[in-house]
């Protein structure tokens, strides 16, 4: 059923989001000197990147987007987009940047641990997520700067980190603080420079409503009201830009879905004493990092007996190939001897949200992302069947007219569906 979201609330989630980010101060744009588009790379196509976080794949229908349905007919839209496993920000934004799997790129979760070192990756913490050797593959910022085409980055996460040594030309350090105002008139003035300083690559991240629906849950109208508010703001983005007469491509993604939770009953994960290991809790997932690998098989069994409600227990051996989470998979060693995975609506926790994500797409269709995409290069009028998030990347740099030189898990099967 549509939901049509009243003036009233409209101002509420203003107001809640105002609360959210009140703490913060405005941000500036970062700006890396000394670089200008080659001119061959002058001549190439547009993209604006938007990523709205956890945008259900049936938000834009649900609450009734009226812009974003209007560019989704006259472009491509997708049944629906599958995040990787699991389905949490930081790994899918990345993977979405890189076309690898969470496994593959290293960011296996909002939380981790390197084991060699001991340091602890949190969500949050400036220190280690400005730390580049978290990071693998070349995402496509770092792609088109190697290849001297100039990017623009508003919030994306991880683009103010130096992977491989280079940072976006333009790029802010996150902030809540900057209005869409301010969001609005640094847009315009990136596509208002002169084609040797005008970034082709713009990538744009809003996360209103993830908040809302953490707050609220994905069927509060608080979360409606946050879907119309993002609409109608990229609305008037895109007719700002079209007003510079630029021919500008679109491509409108979200990381991944949101789930209402049962809050009543948090999973709580056995615990161990530090020195047998580490624990590591993310909300869908545990991961348990043991001193001495020959005491993973009886932990494990010992687990087992438990018979735990609300949650499945593997090892790193044995979990199913499908989470690609497993030995095969964890190419920077990552993930946890043994792993707890929560099952919908159970959450890991003491005080949880009333919605939460991270579950496999696969099993919990709420996990779902969104994608559309539009504009002079995209083809019209189109729906086309669920995808995973890995063919974004290849996708987005056959537009771009970049290389790319190195193994990647998508495999490019949206070219000939979405381009011109």
């Amino acid at each position: 059923m549509k939901k049509i979201i009243s003036a009233s609330l409209l101002t509420f989630i203003g107001l809640f989001l105002s609360f959210v980010s009140g703490a913060q101060k405005v941000e500036n744009v970062n700006i890396t000197e000394n670089r200008v588009n080659s001119p061959l790379q002058q001549k190439k196509p547009y993209l604006v990147m938007i990523s709205i976080d956890a945008f259900r794949y049936d938000y834009l229908d649900k609450y009734n987007a009226p812009f974003l349905q209007k560019m989704a007919s006259a472009g491509v839209r997708a049944k629906s987009m599958y995040p990787s496993f699991p389905s949490k920000t930081f790994p899918n934004h990345y993977t979405l940047a890189t076309g690898l799997l969470p496994a593959h790129h290293g960011l296996i979760g909002n939380k981790m641990l390197n084991r060699i070192t001991g340091a602890r990756y949190k969500m949050g913490d400036y220190k280690q997520v400005h730390d580049a050797s978290w990071y693998g593959g070349t995402p496509l910022w770092v792609l088109a700067e190697q290849q001297r085409m100039l990017t623009a980055n508003y919030f994306w996460p991880l683009t103010d980190v130096k992977i491989q040594g280079i940072l976006p030309t333009y790029y802010f350090h996150y902030t809540e603080a900057n209005s869409f105002e301010k969001r609005l008139d640094d847009i315009v003035e990136w596509m208002k420079l002169p084609d040797s300083t005008r970034p082709h690559l713009l990538m744009l991240y809003f996360p209103q409503v993830d908040h809302a629906g953490h707050r609220f849950g994905p069927d509060a109208p608080e979360t409606g009201a946050a879907v119309a508010q993002v609409d109608s703001f990229i609305h008037v983005l895109y007719e700002a830009i079209e007003a510079t007469g630029i021919p500008v491509n679109y491509m409108l993604m979200s990381d991944h879905g949101m789930k209402a939770i049962d809050q009543q009953n948090p999973l709580k994960a056995p615990e161990i004493d530090s020195s047998i290991g580490d624990m590591v809790v993310d909300g869908s997932t545990v991961n348990y990092y043991l001193k001495d690998d020959t005491k993973i098989d009886s932990i494990y069994a010992s687990w087992l007996t438990l018979s735990p409600k609300g949650y499945k227990i593997f090892t790193k051996t044995n979990i199913p190939l499908k989470y690609h989470y497993g030995i095969g998979d964890d190419w920077y060693n990552r993930a946890g001897d043994i792993i707890l995975l929560a099952e919908t609506p159970y959450f890991f926790g003491k005080k949880l949200s009333i919605g939460e994500h991270g579950f496999d797409p696969q099993e919990e269709p709420d996990m779902r992302a969104t994608f559309i995409a539009w504009g002079p290069g995209i083809q019209s009028g189109k729906i086309i069947k669920a995808f995973k998030n890995t063919e974004v990347y290849p996708l987005a740099a056959r537009l771009l007219g970049l290389q790319i030189h190195e193994p990647l898990d998508g495999k490019g099967i949206l070219i000939k569906k979405v381009l011109r």
